[in-house]
């Protein structure tokens, strides 16, 4: 008897421990109070000019939140990513309601430009509280004006406007899936430009605009990324970003090649052509009358004139149904898109912001660049010479047939390359665009 009642005591008494061990861990974690916090705050990025007809395109980029009676954001860390052949012709203006921490490496900026191509990082805060400064007198309360109808406005109770980005496209647009966001510690550049390394080294949790976790000694929301998405808490949870491109971006194909002086041609081949169908349709965009070297050609299905087979007898309309398309210029390889279609009047809508490099250097036509091109290219009785009209040896379009071509032809980029396909998105041929 006296067995069983230690037995009795002893479970009791380990209930009760385990009881009280339980309570201690929910009160551990109460910070679970703002568990709704990922859906209460987000970024929101907005189309202000598509540049469609060849202006820059604007964006605007918002912080919002879902909840306007919620705490005013006080900041967070931010990395865009965009296409590479926007980079060089990309700005980024903060807003006056912000101040932003750029980060390294400083030849990142020249004023406002973004010189390095792929990304763009920064820090911000709402105003610096966190270095003992003041509040902007205009950024006490969210703004709560209509941002708008779309996917992310509908949502948006409250914003402040973080900063606006401008791409001098020059025509082309970037499709929905290259500009958006990037992890913050994907950056590999997560840390400040004026703090010394030494700094760094002995102190670098003190730093406000760095800490990608929240700072509770400082009461600022400084950064949103942690290793362990699975384990964030308050203050660390991802600020997601929302997107909504302008439906003028869909049916854009980005071609990049080189001599914006020859044309470019697409053929485009029905997968299940009805009888009497012609075998396939040409369309065909003339080039520009001066210019040089590597340039990118924004090419708009929905503005194209189509003509029916190798005739100049134009189509009323092109056929709905599945379609392959090739795009072919002289001493280019060819690139073959597959999955695009023409559905309910819209022209390859797949192919929204597509960017397309087309190796050059196939100056005999055989669908790659390789030694018998070089060897064309070389010959004693053109290398060095003014090129012939019509011929496919000057690949940069100086009217010379030079060293500079042959650079083209034999660079990591051209040589060796052949004739390959994209399928919507999945590259399959070997060139890795």
């Amino acid at each position: 008897m006296k067995y069983r009642s230690k037995i009795r005591f002893l479970t009791v008494w380990v209930l009760a421990f385990l009881l009280v061990l339980g309570s201690a861990q929910i009160c551990a974690a109460a910070p679970e109070e703002e568990e709704d916090f990922p859906g209460r705050y987000f970024y929101y990025l907005t189309a202000k000019s598509d540049g469609i007809d060849g202006s820059p395109i604007v964006l605007e980029l918002y912080a919002c939140t879902t909840d306007a009676s919620a705490a005013l954001l006080e900041g967070a860390s931010f990395v865009l990513r965009f296409p590479e052949y926007l980079g060089t012709a990309m700005t980024f203006e903060p807003s006056e309601q912000i101040m932003i921490q750029r980060i390294v490496p400083a030849e990142r900026y020249s004023g406002t430009e973004i010189r390095q191509n792929g990304y763009h990082g920064f820090s911000w805060t709402r105003y610096a509280a966190a270095l003992g400064g003041s509040a902007h007198p205009d950024t006490l309360v969210w703004d709560t004006a209509s941002l708008g109808t779309d996917e992310g406005a509908q949502t948006a109770k409250g914003h402040i406007l973080v900063g606006t980005y401008r791409f001098d496209a020059k025509g082309s647009v970037p499709s929905s899936d290259s500009v958006g966001q990037q992890r913050w510690l994907d950056t590999a550049e997560a840390e400040p430009v004026e703090v010394d390394p030494a700094y760094r080294e002995t102190d670098w949790g003190k730093d406000p605009f760095n800490q990608t976790v929240w700072n509770e000694a400082e009461t600022a929301y400084i950064g949103y990324y942690m290793e362990e998405e699975a384990t964030a808490t308050l203050g660390r949870i991802p600020l997601k970003l929302i997107f909504t491109p302008p439906p003028e971006w869909s049916g854009v194909v980005n071609v990049q090649s080189y001599d914006p002086k020859d044309p470019l041609s697409f053929f485009l081949y029905p997968v299940a052509p009805q009888d009497g169908m012609p075998k396939y349709y040409r369309m065909v965009i003339d080039g520009d009358d001066e210019g040089t070297g590597l340039f990118v050609r924004a090419v708009r299905f929905g503005s194209g004139t189509y003509y029916i087979e190798d005739s100049e007898t134009k189509a009323e309309r092109l056929p709905e149904g599945e379609y392959r398309i090739e795009i072919r210029k002289q001493s280019h390889v060819t690139a073959t898109l597959t999955g695009v279609t023409v559905s309910g009047g819209e022209l390859f809508q797949e192919t929204e912001g597509a960017f397309i490099i087309l190796p050059c250097g196939d100056v005999n036509h055989d669908g790659a660049v390789r030694q018998t091109d070089r060897s064309q290219l070389t010959a004693r009785a053109r290398y060095g010479k003014a090129a012939v009209d019509g011929e496919p040896y000057d690949l940069d379009g100086d009217r010379r047939v030079d060293q500079k071509d042959l650079a083209i032809l034999t660079a990591p980029a051209n040589y060796g390359k052949k004739d390959f396909t994209v399928d919507f998105q999945k590259q399959v041929g070997e060139n890795g665009v």
